[in-house]
């Protein structure tokens, strides 16, 4: 990593995009060792690597300069989330520029940047509410995940589509308004496969795995099989 962030900071600069130039870039990264721990790039990769400044940057921002925002946060989200665009055209665009200028009191300049799941929390409740929205939040994927556990037995695919449901949800730098969009989508996506499948081969996907007959157990010798004399 510490390689790859310089790399593809090069590669931004460069006036040449594509696979290979970044190829290219990234060997004479490795070659030159000094333009990576120059100054400014260590500053860079070590200040991309951890989020945690942007957790501190709201703690400092809120509440002494913009309130606590509440639960608009989060219903500005979700209903971005379930509600199609041709629905609601204005609805909330993933991304995060808005809320991290908002509530970090820093601007972006052609890039974006969320508060990640802590620094929502706290912009939203506070520190102690921050803390329980946490532990619920995590309680949910927890349940999510549980559900998936119990699906699987009856059909282990369902352990190949946990990934490609939860792949946001465990991105720290993301928010729950970006993780809830992805997984809607997510379970679009897998319905119309089941569907699509259960058409193909006529029959629909198996829901649950067929009763196996037990076998029948021998029975151990007793008082009523002991020869009579």
């Amino acid at each position: 990593m510490i390689v790859f962030q310089p790399a593809k900071n090069f590669l931004r600069e460069s006036s040449e995009r594509g696979v290979t130039n970044f190829a290219v870039i990234l060997l004479d990264t490795v070659t030159n060792l000094d333009l990576v721990y120059d100054a400014e790039n260590l500053s860079e990769t070590l200040t991309r690597l951890n989020q945690g400044w942007i957790v501190n940057r709201t703690l400092m921002w809120v509440p002494e300069h913009e309130p606590h925002a509440g639960l608009s946060i989060l219903t500005t989200q979700f209903a971005g989330a379930l509600l199609p665009r041709f629905v609601d055209p204005g609805k909330y665009e993933v991304g995060g520029k808005e809320l991290f200028e908002r509530y970090t009191g820093h601007k972006l300049f052609n890039a974006s940047m969320n508060l990640g799941y802590a620094g929502e929390f706290y912009a939203a409740f506070g520190a102690n509410g921050g803390i329980l929205a946490g532990f619920l939040y995590g309680l949910l994927l927890g349940l999510a995940f549980e559900w998936l556990r119990r699906a699987a037995r009856s059909n282990p695919l369902w352990w190949a589509w946990a990934p490609f449901i939860f792949l946001v949800a465990v991105k720290a730098e993301d928010t729950v308004g970006n993780a809830l969009n992805w997984a809607v989508k997510g379970l679009v996506v897998i319905l119309l496969v089941r569907f699509l499948f259960a058409r193909l081969f006529k029959r629909k996907v198996m829901a649950s795995p067929p009763v196996r007959p037990e076998k029948p157990r021998a029975s151990s010798p007793g008082l009523n099989s002991m020869p009579r004399r």
